[in-house]
């Protein structure tokens, strides 16, 4: 996470650029500036908030079967962090994805078989043309009792409500269907 330190550490050569102003708390603050994020940590956030404050360790694998279905591998779960976020802070960014979906940029989603929170997001990639940006989207599903995060980055896509949000849409009504029978 950027701050003034490694602002000052980074650009140790150029005394302009190694200073933290103003502008950079407020560009941090909207995901911008010099703030990198992978899709997966995007999707580790996300269900860290629908975790209520726990994070887990990423998996790409849950279990091995041979040929006869039996387990011969099982992964264990891994807390990663546990009660970091203060939870009244937690419950209020839990409503506020969960009004993206109802009331803001993540609308689309509010007619699918289950409750769900987002987050839209829009980056920008060239400084000299502010048009030119990626298109985020990342949710979670049901709300109420979470079970799925979805991230979608969509490089030069536009804006993530226009580009990415039905895609994470289209993923979550298959969810919906093909896994929870809705």
């Amino acid at each position: 996470m950027p701050d003034p330190a490694w602002k000052a550490e980074y650009f140790k050569s150029d005394p302009i650029l190694s200073k933290w102003y103003l502008g950079d708390t407020y560009h941090i603050g909207i995901g911008q500036g010099d703030l990198l994020v992978t899709p997966l940590q995007v999707a580790e956030w996300t269900a860290i908030i629908a975790n209520n404050g726990i994070g887990m360790r990423p998996e790409i694998l849950n279990k091995v079967l041979d040929q006869n279905g039996k387990t011969v591998y099982q992964k264990k779960p891994e807390v990663l962090v546990n009660n970091f976020l203060n939870q009244n802070n937690l419950k209020i960014i839990q409503q506020a994805m969960r009004e993206t979906v109802t009331k803001g940029s993540g609308r689309q989603l509010a007619d699918l078989p289950i409750e769900a929170a987002a987050k839209t997001g829009t980056s920008q990639f060239d400084g000299s043309d502010p048009s030119r940006t990626h298109a985020w989207f990342t949710a979670y599903a049901p709300f109420n009792d979470p079970q799925i995060v979805i991230t979608v980055l969509i490089e030069a896509g536009g804006e993530g409500h226009v580009a990415a949000e039905p895609v994470a849409k289209d993923a979550l009504a298959w969810w919906a269907k093909n896994r929870l029978g809705k």
